[in-house]
């Protein structure tokens, strides 16, 4: 009776054993992905801190670029008024002359002594 109870005892401690070491190994496991979620919750807060600073950024360009639209747009408006004056004049001037020319003509066929028409 006595072999028989050797014989379970020393079962009992193989399995305990075996208990024992697999929970160790699911300890390291256990332990692993803490580290590894830890290292991946860094990783996540640093990659939010630099997106934030990138929206920051972006948004101090957009105000940036919507400023200089606004300056842009009268200075632009006001170019395309001087642009649009001088044209006109530039027109009035070309106007002005056709008759010079045609006086100018008219003032040389003298001095030849050629009749006007």
């Amino acid at each position: 009776m006595f072999t028989n109870c050797n014989g379970v005892l020393d079962n009992l401690q193989n399995r305990n054993s075996d208990i024992i070491h697999s929970l160790a190994n699911q300890l390291t496991y256990v332990k692993n992905v803490a580290d590894t979620t830890s290292l991946n919750t860094e990783s996540i807060a640093n990659l939010s801190c630099i997106v934030k600073d990138s929206i920051i950024q972006s948004h101090y360009k957009n105000q940036q670029i919507t400023r200089e639209q606004i300056w842009f747009k009268p200075t632009f408006l006001g170019q395309s008024t001087t642009y649009t004056t001088v044209r006109q004049m530039e027109f009035t001037l070309l106007q002005l002359t056709q008759p010079l020319d045609e006086i100018f003509d008219v003032i040389q066929l003298a001095f030849s002594g050629n009749e006007v028409n």
